[in-house]
């Protein structure tokens, strides 16, 4: 079972792109093919802002503006999640 962790997160305060680096930490290798979602904080729970899919190197943007505010970022890869 692979483990897989950011280690990249770039988000400025205001309304910006979210970009990053998944990395399997059993390999300590870029993982490629993980989907990475965006979630903020709505009163019923999460809410998926958007999500992307990391490239061969492990890097994935999501292109969409974000409300200042607190998000969470959560990638899966084979049905493992990652928080």
């Amino acid at each position: 079972m692979s483990k897989i962790s950011l280690v990249l997160l770039l988000c400025a305060p205001a309304m910006a792109a979210v970009t990053g680096t998944v990395v399997n930490r059993t390999t300590a290798q870029p993982q490629a093919g993980a989907t990475v979602g965006l979630y903020s904080f709505g009163q019923d729970g999460l809410d998926l802002v958007d999500q992307a899919k990391s490239d061969d190197r492990g890097r994935f943007t999501i292109n969409r503006e974000i409300q200042q505010g607190p998000h969470m970022i959560r990638s899966t890869l084979d049905a493992v999640t990652t928080t």
